[in-house]
């Protein structure tokens, strides 16, 4: 008898004490998520990028030739292909 009394006076405020739990938590979870992926950057991805930088100065450069040149086309090392090929490659 009691509960159907207390009951639908203690639903909105224990839904409110849990919204306010949620709402909380999430900020918590933002923060760690923040804090973690800034060690992760600091820590792996930061040292990797500096190494590449160090050891390959340009990673683009195919070393396609001379760069005033017209164009950077490269003859076929492959020769002249029929085209028959492309159809059945194995």
């Amino acid at each position: 008898m009691l509960a159907q009394v207390l009951l639908p006076l203690l639903l909105p405020i224990l839904r409110g004490l849990w919204r306010g739990l949620q709402a909380g938590l999430r900020a918590v979870g933002l923060a760690v998520a923040a804090v973690a992926m800034s060690l992760v950057y600091g820590f792996v991805v930061g040292p990797v990028a500096l190494g590449f930088r160090l050891l390959r100065p340009d990673p683009t450069d195919r070393g396609l030739g001379d760069l005033e040149a017209d164009s950077y086309a490269q003859p076929s090392r492959l020769g002249r292909q029929d085209l028959r090929r492309s159809q059945r490659p194995y």
